[in-house]
């Protein structure tokens, strides 16, 4: 155990070693939805500009405190997604925004850490750790456009899991307050193929995306 710890805060350090000398933009205030552990939310998203609400259900199956060293606190979380099926009219909503973005993958939600006015903290006041970190799907779910444009008709398959549990470690300094962790919905349709690169290296956090915004768009727990 004490070895485990020493690798995540070791990890932790780091990070925030190489976030110091990184400015710190301040960010609209957006308050969350908070849920207990065992509880289940529902949280919102548009799957692209100009999509009605959709929404997929976020379970906090588990928050354990693993201990403490150098001033460190780790937790170990599990969280649970559970998608709903998207409609005939969002699958061509979805197509048609691929031919106006050329993303990669799509999205719908992500996994944040937040403090409790919506704003990114991560490697600010906490952080999410690489070690043993998982991402588990079950099930599939599957809906194809179709509709014509012009002379065209487009056939797109889009695919994604009935079900996506993340675990990991969060790791936050003692003194820290205010911390959250879950799940936020698009605010405002897909990324944009140059957005989809930056957001996968990290050059732009989870709100810079496109994620999050409002209440119901963010759903955490409390960490600390």
């Amino acid at each position: 155990m004490k070895k485990t710890l020493k690798t995540i805060v070791a990890m932790f350090l780091a990070l925030a070693i190489a976030l110091t000398c990184v400015p710190q933009t301040a960010e609209a205030a957006a308050k969350i939805t908070t849920a207990g552990v065992g509880k289940t939310k529902n949280v919102q998203m548009k799957l692209y500009k100009g999509a009605g609400k959709h929404t997929a259900k976020v379970k906090f199956n588990e928050m354990s405190y693993v201990g403490t060293t150098n001033g460190f606190n780790v937790y170990h979380v599990t969280i649970t997604v559970k998608n709903t099926k998207i409609s005939q009219a969002e699958a061509n909503g979805l197509s048609k925004e691929y031919r106006k973005k050329w993303f990669n993958n799509w999205y719908s939600t992500a996994l944040v850490l937040t403090d409790s006015q919506g704003n990114d903290i991560n490697g600010v006041k906490a952080a999410i750790d690489s070690y043993d970190y998982q991402v588990k799907d079950s099930g599939k779910y599957k809906k194809t456009s179709n509709y014509t444009k012009g002379w065209y008709r487009y056939h797109d398959t889009f695919r994604y899991p009935k079900t996506r549990t993340f675990s990991f470690y969060v790791d936050v300094p003692a003194y820290e307050t205010d911390v959250y962790v879950g799940i936020a919905g698009l605010k405002n349709g897909q990324l944009t193929s140059t957005k989809e690169i930056q957001y996968k290296y990290g050059t732009i956090n989870w709100k810079q995306a496109g994620f999050g915004g409002n209440k119901k768009n963010i759903v955490a727990t409390k960490v600390q």
